[in-house]
């Protein structure tokens, strides 16, 4: 009998090795190496970051709170609920306690949140069936996207916490095995997601029509996911209401991206100066007509694809639809697709972070020079400006490609509704009153447009 080779015979008892661990085992060591990478790629930016931007509104925040000025926060004006003013609160007294900059103390959580998202990615596409290394390999597009590592690294907005949230709550309430199902665990993660930020609750409806059998899971759902931020909120509200309204529903958002920054970019370009708006009294026109354009084919969208799409497949088409639409954005909504992308498993993610790698890196090293760890760095004319206004164009038509690419019809998948025949008749006259809505909309758009384009 011939000797056994000591690499085949390593090799098999490896594979017995493996084949002898629990079934959860694999799927928890990707989970573990996932992390370990994502918190890794984030580590530079977050422990040599300076306060700039959103993380000195941050600190100023929360020392405003720890000297007990609590009820003044909204005459800021603050454009969250409260539960982050108290996040803030906390991470500046850590980092006076600590000796650690409040720059990296504040970012902490919101690489945890980086983190959570990309284990929940990995979860998603396992119970949708793809295979681990597969599952791996898209989820590790999440960990390595640099328009999430930019937001979370070094713009340090915390909307990855709020995305690991809503994304956990689908899980729980639609996508993972039906043993681990629980409607109440999906309600409490969205209602702390819609804590943190307001933007789930575009996604609540489609949590209903998904995830909910009947009226009274509906209403119980609702309850759960509403009521923690309205008791929240109710001891601002009566203290100074026109603060909390102006801050959180008022709050109309900057023309740092969007179809508006095209012409803002395109004003820097032309007349060498740093724009941080439009000219004249323009402005309000565009985000007004703007909000109306994405509220219509939100409405449009929630009829046709509610019933019949998974949540987040639906929140992916939501969030491009107000990013094309809506005119001012923030950088840090460029991040609202990413992971919904990926565990969609849409290809078009790619070329999407391409382009909105290309803006916000033109639009910091333009504007913002020290989130970079640039410090009184001037601006760089030669290329930061270039590249800001032809990613934008890149990011916008990319974005517009993608949401019609969402648009094609797609077989339905199985959910507790199917869509009632009260739904179709609605849907059938809402699709060309909302079309010619968003049509006249864009019809003024153009005019103001052209005439801030004349005016130069």
């Amino acid at each position: 009998m011939l000797a056994q080779n000591p690499a085949a015979a390593i090799v098999a008892s490896f594979r017995r090795r493996i084949a002898s661990l629990p079934d959860w085992a694999p799927l928890a060591s990707a989970a573990v190496l996932l992390s370990v990478i994502t918190a890794g790629v984030r580590a530079w930016p977050v422990l040599t970051g300076s306060a700039v931007a959103d993380i000195l509104n941050y600190q100023r925040v929360g020392r405003a709170i720890l000297d007990g000025h609590f009820s003044e926060t909204y005459a800021l004006p603050y454009p969250y609920p409260p539960p982050w003013m108290f996040v803030e609160a906390s991470a500046v007294w850590l980092s006076q306690h600590w000796d650690v900059s409040f720059s990296t103390v504040i970012k902490l959580p919101i690489v945890a949140g980086d983190v959570l998202l990309v284990v929940f990615a990995l979860l998603i596409l396992r119970a949708r069936g793809l295979g681990l290394w597969r599952a791996s390999f898209w989820a590790l597009g999440i960990a390595l996207s640099p328009v999430l590592i930019m937001i979370t690294g070094f713009h340090g907005q915390f909307d990855s916490i709020v995305l690991a949230l809503l994304v956990g709550a689908a899980y729980f309430g639609e996508e993972a095995p039906a043993r681990y199902r629980s409607l109440p665990l999906s309600a409490t993660l969205l209602a702390l997601a819609i804590a943190l930020k307001l933007f789930p609750v575009l996604i609540l409806p489609f949590f209903l029509w998904r995830c909910c059998r009947n009226l009274r899971e509906a209403a119980l759902f609702t309850v759960g996911a509403l009521l923690p931020t309205a008791m929240l909120l109710a001891p601002y509200a009566l203290v100074g209401w026109h603060g909390v309204r102006v801050g959180l529903v008022g709050y109309s958002g900057v023309i740092d991206h969007g179809w508006a920054s095209l012409i803002r970019s395109w004003l820097s370009r032309t007349t060498d100066r740093q724009w941080s708006g439009l000219p004249g009294e323009r402005t309000q026109e565009f985000l007004d007509r703007g909000r109306v354009m994405f509220l219509v084919t939100w409405a449009l969208a929630l009829l046709w694809r509610g019933p019949r799409h998974r949540v987040l497949d639906s929140s992916l088409l939501v969030f491009l639809l107000f990013l094309f639409f809506y005119p001012g954005i923030s950088s840090q909504y460029l991040a609202w697709v990413v992971p919904l992308g990926v565990i969609a498993t849409d290809l078009f993610v790619a070329p999407y972070m391409v382009a909105a790698t290309a803006a916000l890196t033109g639009y910091y090293m333009w504007f913002w020079p020290a989130t970079f760890h640039r410090p009184g760095a001037p601006f760089t004319r030669d290329w930061a400006l270039d590249l800001y206004y032809w990613g934008e164009w890149a990011l916008w038509l990319t974005t517009g490609a993608w949401m019609v690419w969402r648009l094609v019809p797609r077989p339905a998948h199985d959910g507790p509704h199917r869509l009632p025949r009260p739904a179709i008749a609605l849907l059938v006259v809402a699709v060309p009153v909302g079309a010619v809505i968003v049509a006249l909309q864009a019809a003024d758009v153009f005019s103001e447009t052209r005439v801030i384009i004349k005016a130069f």
